[in-house]
């Protein structure tokens, strides 16, 4: 009798942390093979599933997530066509030694740095450029009144030709009268707001999960009711005052947001700071 081929103590046990993540997900508009399609590429680029590897197989994945034997074969079949596995007949599906184009990764432990970074290697489309009353939301993050005139800009930010990213930037109106659209066509945001003589010194981050609505999903090539990443930004200036929001939404597959922290010596045992 053929035997399974069989994963590793790891593997197994990182399986079982996911093992509840599609219960959630079930009232999702995305279709449950491409929920696992995106669980078993996740697991593939954090490299629990080193190159070379076996991902779990039909039988393994209709228990791990209680679905059909059709939506295991269509996960994987997603997974093969996506060049990250390859599947062969008798002897299970592995990983691919060369993975497709890695996601864009900007290290965010540096505000202008990363910026910089993000501006040198995407490319981005201004999609709408107007000037509106600030909701109470936004003037709250702006330190501004209800109803004052705020730049608003709507981007979709590309890296390697692939949207990967939806902004929506909100800035006080005296700094947005000084640049155009055209000008944000070509310059990151960051940059023009410096080019005023303003020193941007520090940003709040606020990270959560979406889902992709009616607007955004065919901007950024998913489907509605994929998860996206949400990442919401205020940047201040040398005064301390808020000079922009940011509402972004990124593409999991197309971007990791990395943060590196440090121990301050506050954190520290009196033996350990000596």
């Amino acid at each position: 009798m053929k035997q399974e081929p069989q994963m590793n103590a790891k593997t197994k046990n990182r399986d079982r942390e996911y093992e509840q993540i599609l219960m959630v997900l079930r009232d999702s508009k995305t279709p449950l093979y491409h929920q696992i399609f995106l669980i078993l590429r996740g697991k593939i680029l954090d490299n629990t599933y080193p190159p070379s590897s076996l991902v779990p197989n039909e039988k393994q994945i209709m228990g791990l997530y209680d679905v059909s034997r059709i939506t295991a074969k269509r996960a994987l079949n997603e997974l093969a066509g996506a060049n990250y596995v390859v599947r062969e007949r008798g002897k299970g599906t592995r990983v691919r030694d060369q993975l497709p184009d890695a996601p864009l990764e900007i290290p965010s432990d540096d505000l202008i740095e990363s910026m910089y970074q993000m501006g040198l290697q995407t490319e981005a489309e201004v999609l709408e450029f107007s000037y509106i009353n600030a909701p109470s939301h936004i003037a709250i993050h702006l330190n501004c009144n209800t109803g004052d005139i705020v730049q608003m800009a709507v981007r979709v930010r590309s890296y390697k030709g692939k949207p990967f990213s939806y902004i929506v930037s909100y800035v006080p109106e005296a700094i947005g009268n000084n640049y155009s659209r055209e000008n944000l066509n070509k310059t990151p945001l960051f940059q023009l707001v410096e080019r005023q003589g303003i020193k941007l010194t520090r940003a709040q981050h606020s990270v959560n999960a979406v889902l992709a609505d009616p607007t955004v999903a065919p901007l950024l090539g998913v489907d509605i009711g994929s998860p996206l990443l949400s990442v919401n930004k205020i940047i201040f200036d040398q005064d301390g005052n808020p000079v922009e929001y940011l509402a972004d939404l990124y593409r999991p597959d197309r971007y990791n947001y990395k943060v590196n922290l440090a121990v301050s010596d506050e954190g520290q045992t009196p033996e350990e700071a000596s």
